[in-house]
């Protein structure tokens, strides 16, 4: 298996001579700082002081983290579509993140847990697979944190019955009761609350916004993505959270 350093070297060799060599070298260069930045935390500084606390952060180096730190520190390149058409490029994120990974070790949950995944792993011959299982370990972490999280938001909203909405989830997020949301009436507060509503329906519409949360928009069904992942909205759900609108404007 090769390394990262070892693939950013070919890079860097195989681009001296191709057309446009002086980008592509820079791309590969800013590409090389920005992992660096993330993977030594330094990246957390330049997200907040150039978006505030508008832009999510984790320490998982991806493309979508990537282009969030190339656009805080101000570098022209590579934009995010760029990284993703190549090979090459995805491959040594890829590296950097197993990398990452096999350095700081699975995020763990109990002792038990930590003791048993570390045992399935020592039976694996090769390392890569070792640093790959790690890498979906650490992947589904991130991406239930991400959808707590979310959920979470959507408790907010007055007069929703989030029970309905993911009552398929109930062994991942534990459910308030719906006597704790405050009831939908007519009043001056429905204005607001439809624009909230509509806010929250065009980031779920938004399959870049969803990104950042390891969702995705098929349909009108928000769900986990990655595979097989688990549905957090149903189409019919998602329909029903653009006529309660209509409902709170009636």
């Amino acid at each position: 298996m090769k390394t990262s350093e070892q693939l950013f070297s070919e890079m860097m060799k195989a681009n001296e001579v191709a057309y446009n060599h002086r980008q592509k070298l820079q791309n590969c260069e800013n590409i090389k700082f920005c992992c660096d930045a993330i993977e030594s935390g330094k990246a957390l500084t330049h997200i907040k002081k150039r978006f505030g606390n508008r832009k999510k952060y984790s320490p998982t180096i991806n493309p979508n983290n990537i282009d969030n730190v190339r656009i805080a520190l101000g570098f022209d390149g590579p934009a995010r579509s760029t990284v993703l058409r190549s090979d090459e490029l995805k491959r040594y994120i890829e590296l950097r993140e197993l990398e990452r990974i096999n350095k700081v070790g699975p995020t763990k949950k109990t002792p038990s847990a930590f003791k048993r995944l570390e045992s399935i792993l020592g039976e694996l011959e090769h390392f890569e697979d070792q640093t790959y299982i790690r890498s979906l370990v650490e992947e589904g972490n991130q991406a239930k944190k991400k959808l707590i999280s979310l959920t979470k938001g959507l408790k907010k909203i007055p007069g929703i019955p989030l029970s309905q909405l993911t009552k398929d989830h109930q062994n991942v997020i534990p459910i308030a009761e719906e006597k704790q949301y405050l009831p939908v009436t007519k009043s001056d507060n429905n204005r607001e609350i439809s624009k909230i509503i509509g806010e929250l329906i065009q980031r779920l519409k938004d399959n870049e916004e969803l990104t950042n949360f390891a969702l995705k928009n098929e349909a009108g069904r928000i769900k986990q993505s990655i595979d097989p992942g688990k549905t957090l909205i149903k189409p019919k759900e998602f329909t029903a959270l653009e006529t309660a609108i209509d409902l709170l404007k009636g």
